[in-house]
C-alpha cells in the first residue's frame, strides 16, 4: 500500500514531539561566584616598645647622625664582618660629640659596634653611661650576635632594646662558608619621648616586605622618624628609596652611612663620587623646595649636596626632600632639630612663627 505524503508528514510530526517530550530538561547554568582565598607575601612583624614613661613628647628634639670609617675584617668561622678595633674610639667621639652639641638622639651606621664581645660589651657600657646621664636615645650601629642574627642596640635612659636586621645583603650570605646571617625575627619600633624612632638595616629599606610596613605604619601615624643605618656602596639609591617614602607619607627619615666602604676610599678621592663611594649620610623631610622651610640649609649646607642632586640650583624631583648629606671620605656629624609637630609642610609656609619648619637649626661637625 502506497502511503501518500500527508499521511508520512502526520506520522513524522508526531514522532518528532514525542521525542520531545520524552527528552529530559536541561538544567540552566547557574552563575557561581568563588571566593578564592589569597595570601599576601610574607610581611615582617613589627613589635613596639613603649618608653615615653608618660612624658610629653619633644616638641623639637634634636638629632645627630655621625658618619665614621668602620675598618672591617672577616670573622674566619661565620664568614661575617667584625669591626677592627680602632673603630671603637671613633664611636667614642661621636657619642662625646653629640653631647657638646646636646643632641637628644644620637644615629651610628651600621657594625659600629661589630666587635668581639668583651670590647663590644665594654662599648655598649658606655654607651649606657652617656645616654642615663644625659636622657638620651642611641642606636648604636649593629653587630652580628652568636646566633648570626644582625643586632641593633637601642639604648635609652635606663632601658635597651635589640633590634633585629631583617634580610641579610649578598655580603652577609656567606657562601664560601655557607653561614652568613640569619634572617631577623622583627622590625622594631621604639615609642620615646623623642619621636617614634623605627631603626632599619641597610638592605631592609628597599626591601619590598618592609618598606610596605614602613609606608603603612607611616600612613597611620605610628612612626616619626625613619633611622636606616648602613655600611652601604650604594648611597644614592638609598636616598632615592627615602626620598620617595617621605614624599608621600608624613615621616621623617635619616641615612647613616660610613664614610667609605670595602677600600674605595683612595679611588673616590682620586675620582671623586659616582654614588658607589658610600658616604651621603643624609637627612630627609617633606620641605617642598621651600626656602622657608629649613631656614640655614642652603645657606649652610648646599655644598654639602651631591652636584647630581641638583639641576640649575634646585634640587631634582627624584631627591627634593634631601635636606643635606655629608660627603664620603668626610667624618662627622649632621645635628639638627626636627618639628615634630610637622612633619609634612603645607604648601604655602605663611606663618613661620608658629611652628614652622619642619626641620632647623642643621649643622655639620666635623671629625676629621
Amino acid at each position: 500500500m502506497r502511503l501518500s505524503p500527508k499521511f508520512i508528514f502526520i506520522i513524522y510530526m508526531s514522532l518528532l514531539l514525542g521525542a520531545c517530550s520524552s527528552t529530559p530538561a536541561v538544567p540552566k547554568k547557574v552563575l557561581v561566584t568563588k571566593t578564592v582565598k589569597t595570601t599576601q607575601a610574607s610581611l615582617p612583624t613589627v613589635k613596639f616598645f613603649d618608653h615615653t614613661d608618660a612624658q610629653a613628647i619633644a616638641s623639637l628634639p634634636v638629632y645627630a647622625q655621625c658618619q665614621i670609617q668602620v675598618g672591617l675584617k672577616i670573622n674566619p668561622v661565620t664568614g661575617l664582618h667584625l669591626a677592627t678595633d680602632d673603630t671603637s674610639k671613633r664611636v667614642q667621639m661621636c657619642a662625646a660629640e653629640a653631647v657638646k652639641n646636646k643632641a637628644n638622639v644620637l644615629i651610628l651606621p651600621e657594625l659600629s659596634l661589630s666587635y668581639p664581645q668583651p670590647l663590644r660589651d665594654k662599648i655598649i657600657q658606655k654607651l649606657k653611661t652617656i645616654a642615663k646621664q644625659h636622657d638620651m636615645v642611641i642606636i648604636a650601629g649593629s653587630y652580628y650576635d652568636d646566633n648570626r642574627y644582625s643586632r641593633t642596640p637601642i639604648i635609652g635612659k635606663n632601658w635597651i632594646e635589640l633590634g633585629y636586621k631583617i634580610r641579610p645583603s649578598f655580603y652577609e650570605a656567606s657562601p664560601r662558608n655557607g653561614l652568613g646571617m640569619r634572617q631577623g625575627k622583627y622590625l622594631t619600633v621604639v615609642e620615646t619621648k623623642y619621636g617614634n624612632i623605627m631603626p632599619l638595616v641597610c638592605v631592609d629599606l628597599i626591601s619590598d616586605a618592609v618598606n610596605y610596613q614602613i609606608r603603612r605604619l607611616a600612613a597611620e601615624h605610628k612612626i616619626d622618624v625613619l633611622a636606616n643605618i648602613n655600611y652601604n656602596p650604594a648611597a644614592w639609591e638609598f636616598l632615592l628609596e627615602a626620598n620617595s617614602i617621605v614624599r608621600r607619607h608624613p615621616i621623617f627619615a635619616t641615612v647613616t652611612n660610613v664614610s667609605s666602604v670595602f677600600g674605595q676610599k683612595r679611588r673616590c678621592i682620586k675620582s671623586g663620587d659616582n654614588g658607589l663611594c658610600g658616604g651621603n649620610t643624609g637627612v630627609l623631610a617633606n620641605i617642598r623646595n621651600n626656602d622657608l622651610a629649613c631656614p640655614n640649609c642652603d645657606s649652610v649646607l648646599q655644598e654639602y649636596l651631591p652636584r647630581n642632586f641638583l639641576l640649575k640650583g634646585r634640587k631634582r624631583l627624584a631627591y627634593d626632600n634631601v635636606v643635606a648629606t655629608i660627603p664620603p671620605i668626610k667624618q662627622g656629624l649632621l645635628v639638627y632639630k626636627l618639628n615634630l609637630n610637622l612633619k609634612r609642610i603645607p604648601l604655602a609656609a605663611n606663618a613661620p612663627d608658629q611652628g614652622y619648619p619642619p626641620i632647623s637649626d642643621l649643622k655639620f661637625v666635623s671629625l676629621n
